[in-house]
């Protein structure tokens, strides 16, 4: 389900604007709680995962939303995959949220170097509100994975070498899974006309290029094979993951996610 469209905030590597927008324009909760109580009832839906740009930018209206759903006695449980801001979450609405079914979140610090949070993603979050918002959910029992991204015009190997040391220390204060993705400089953000007009783009740059997932920013700072090797090792941050399962995933990613799927023919 999606309960809101748009996200305010201009974090450099991110497309979704272009799609979406910058304005946030929320469903009223009556609407949205309406909708979930069709799917119960009709089609005997037991979860929801709701894909919102940014679904807590609102507490007031998130806790409407969750009180609705305990009004109703609706018997759900919901997660948010998309992820949300860590310092849009306190007790009392993490409490409202796991009362009303929800399972899991996720948040996205992208870094854990506060610098490059401010001033090369322009995201403005304190990462103090990352680590409380891992333990207050560990503390009320809802699963939170953490998304970090590696490879942007002005971080350094040292950066992001920080990061995955912070990616560690979430581990400890109870966060649970970990996402790091390569920087991609996709059309129409900041970052692609960064690195266009920086002169970062690397040779053979093309759409082809783009829909592989491989890192395609050389700076000063870093190869694409220092990015590919620093992704590899903060990904094992996971301890369901070895290095040689990271690896076999990335050469033959279709195999890996049958695998998942419990579909080994």
């Amino acid at each position: 389900m999606i309960t809101s469209r748009g996200c305010p905030h201009e974090c450099i590597f991110c497309s979704n604007h272009i799609v979406m927008g910058r304005k946030w324009r929320p469903r009223c909760p009556e609407k949205v709680v309406d909708e979930i109580e069709h799917l119960v009832e009709k089609y005997k839906i037991e979860q929801i995962d709701f894909y919102d740009d940014n679904m807590t930018l609102k507490k007031k209206r998130v806790i409407e939303i969750c009180d609705l759903i305990k009004e109703r006695d609706l018997d759900i449980e919901w997660y948010v995959p998309t992820g949300v801001r860590a310092d849009t979450l306190d007790e009392e609405l993490l409490t409202k949220m796991k009362l009303s079914g929800c399972k899991g979140l996720r948040i996205a610090p992208e870094s854990g170097v506060q610098r490059v949070v401010n001033d090369v993603i322009k995201k403005k979050q304190n990462l103090k509100a990352v680590e409380t918002a891992v333990v207050l959910t560990n503390k009320l029992g809802i699963k939170l994975g953490i998304f970090f991204v590696l490879g942007l015009v002005g971080e350094t190997k040292e950066d992001m070498n920080e990061t995955i040391n912070f990616a560690y220390k979430l581990r400890k204060l109870g966060a649970k899974n970990f996402h790091f993705s390569i920087a991609m400089p996709l059309y129409g953000t900041e970052l692609y006309e960064q690195a266009k007009n920086g002169g970062f783009l690397k040779a053979g740059f093309s759409d082809e290029a783009l829909a592989a997932t491989e890192p395609l920013i050389e700076t000063a700072e870093f190869t694409p094979d220092d990015v590919r090797e620093l992704c590899l090792e903060a990904n094992l941050v996971n301890q369901a993951l070895t290095k040689d399962k990271v690896l076999n995933a990335i050469r033959n990613p279709k195999k890996a996610i049958r695998t998942l799927l419990g579909k080994n023919d």
